[in-house]
């Protein structure tokens, strides 16, 4: 959710000084213990159906964009397969004769990379819903990343008019792994992709045993990409073992966030940790790389992995919806061993990514340099039992007139949306300049902060 004028807390860089205010994760809560969609159709390869694609909310209903479990898991073009859903929560798959099947004539696969029949693999995947393009046929847009017999790696990118039908357009060849995202970048236009290094394949050549990371490279079109640039690989604060799977990126409030997935071979192991970066390109791990979402309990559905799309979180109302793909085991499974995998959906309060508490004694926060983008400053606000008051200062440190914390309405309030107002007015004579914030929070969490 792209928005110039929402300031997260994630990080310190929007921050002038913090005194008294701890920064901790706002974990998403599963909505259930069970799974929200499981491989029950026949096309869907028996236990294993993976998150390796996109939601979208489109008018009253949900579009889910899954990935069927492969023929052999490899010899089949891949299986993209479409449900919708007018809550999240119950999903009903489509029925096409798009891609009929000798077991299903009639099923809820929408593509299949067929241009080429040597094709291996086509994912993962990211769908787009792009409201703003002239072509009403190319209104949908997917990048897959594909692999042929002949061993070449790249990626699949096809349009739709209705994220149902779609056309197979231009493939790309590029030396990247397989676990990639694409996020749209609504500030500097184009897109970007996290990915495995181009590095990999020079170094298996070379006889070094490379590990997984995370690089970042741009396009304008989705054809056309830079080189992949190293972004994040372990370091010496991390387990010696560590890898980095994957990233979905995406952008929300005025910066980009990354769900990182840390990935512990070992044992098997792959969590979420966020990440962050104001222009898409330089990142850094946020919040003291504390885990934001992590496995299930030993002994469920989702007790190894879990991994979010490559599409962001959905709002709904005040909260912000995410689902994922949950495993009980992975890679390193037994011989003969069933591959089970299902989606699952959490939930947290909109823009609750992380935050900064402060208990009793109260804590304040002072901003850098923002600009009145709007009228009205809202402020989220978590769990509030005492007062909250903020400031707008000018370049002296000293609060302009009519805007100190004694003049603030604010009581004890708590929620995504409070108000804040100075003897009944807002920010409306200040709309364009650039002040400095300085909020004052007791008992309470804030998270973010926008002009609206």
């Amino acid at each position: 959710m792209y928005d110039p004028h929402l300031h997260l807390l994630i990080d310190d860089r929007e921050v002038l000084y913090r005194t008294n205010l701890t920064r901790f994760v706002e974990h998403p809560q599963r909505v259930s213990l069970d799974p929200v969609l499981r491989a029950e159709a026949p096309w869907e390869g028996g236990d294993h159906i993976s998150l390796w694609g996109s939601v979208l909310n489109y008018g009253a209903h949900y579009q889910m964009w899954y990935l069927a479990g492969l023929d052999a898991r490899r010899t089949d073009p891949g299986r993209i397969c479409y449900a919708t859903s007018p809550d999240g929560v119950a999903w009903t798959r489509g029925d096409f004769d798009l891609h009929p099947l000798p077991d299903a004539p009639r099923n809820s696969l929408v593509y299949r990379d067929d241009l080429q029949p040597a094709i291996r693999r086509a994912y993962p995947f990211t769908v787009f819903r792009e409201a703003d393009d002239p072509d009403p046929q190319r209104r949908y847009k997917l990048i897959a990343y594909m692999h042929d017999a002949a061993g070449n790696r790249g990626y699949s990118v096809g349009h739709s008019p209705d994220g149902v039908h779609w056309t197979a357009s231009a493939r790309a060849h590029l030396p990247r792994g397989d676990r990639t995202a694409v996020g749209r970048d609504y500030a500097a236009g184009g897109y970007v992709m996290t990915c495995r290094g181009d590095h990999r394949a020079r170094d298996r050549n070379t006889g070094h045993l490379p590990r997984r990371d995370i690089a970042v490279s741009r396009s304008p079109d989705l054809v056309t990409w830079t080189p992949g640039v190293r972004v994040f690989d372990a370091d010496d604060d991390d387990p010696p073992a560590t890898e980095f799977y994957g990233m979905p990126v995406f952008m929300w409030g005025n910066q980009w966030i990354g769900f990182l997935e840390y990935y512990d071979p070992l044992n098997e192991i792959l969590n979420v940790q966020l990440a962050t970066s104001r222009d898409g390109d330089h990142w850094e791990r946020a919040c003291s790389r504390r885990t934001y979402f992590d496995v299930g309990s030993s002994d469920s559905w989702d007790s190894a992995w879990v991994a979010f799309p490559p599409s962001p979180p959905l709002v709904a109302g005040g909260e912000m919806l995410l689902w994922y793909t949950g495993r009980p085991l992975a890679h390193r499974r037994p011989d003969g061993h069933p591959f089970p995998s299902a989606i699952g959906l959490a939930r947290a309060p909109r823009d609750r990514f992380a935050g900064l508490r402060a208990g009793p004694d109260g804590g304040v926060l002072t901003t850098d340099w923002v600009e009145v983008g709007a009228p009205r400053l809202l402020l989220n606000v978590g769990a509030a039992a005492g007062p909250l008051a903020v400031a707008v200062t000018g370049g002296d440190g000293a609060p302009i007139q009519g805007f100190a914390e004694d003049d603030c309405d604010l009581g004890i309030q708590q929620g995504v949306d409070v108000e804040a107002t100075w003897g009944g007015r807002n920010l409306a004579a200040l709309v364009g300049q650039r002040v400095r914030l300085r909020i004052r929070i007791t008992y309470a969490s804030l998270y973010a902060y926008r002009f609206a």
